[in-house]
């Protein structure tokens, strides 16, 4: 599976066989995350609007959100979350349900 999400803030996301990557560049700063698919407990996607949309993975020990809860649906909340790519173009938010769907139907088979 290559799936790969170019968002805002310098992020972009990499899905591998078996983990997803968040790259983050600024500047000369380069912050590279990785998360295995069987650690992930939830993936979120909001479509963008009048707000960014993004895509957030929740993990074991990571912080829960509720974006349900916000006025712009939790759209600033993942502009600064590690854990988050935010984009604006609805083929970006095409990729990020495929991304979705890949990380939901994830198995050790799968994966491997």
């Amino acid at each position: 599976m290559s799936l790969v999400l170019h968002g805002g803030q310098g992020k972009s996301l990499f899905v591998a066989r078996d983990s997803i990557r968040i790259v983050q560049e600024h500047l000369a700063e380069r912050r590279d995350k990785a998360i295995l698919i069987r650690h992930i407990t939830a993936v979120e996607v909001k479509k963008p609007g009048a707000f960014d949309g993004f895509i957030q993975f929740s993990f074991a020990g990571s912080t829960p959100h509720d974006s349900s809860a916000s006025f712009t649906g939790g759209a600033f909340d993942a502009a600064r979350d590690e854990n988050s790519v935010t984009f604006a173009s609805l083929d970006d938010y095409d990729v990020a349900l495929k991304i979705k769907v890949f990380v939901e139907a994830w198995t050790p088979a799968t994966g491997a």
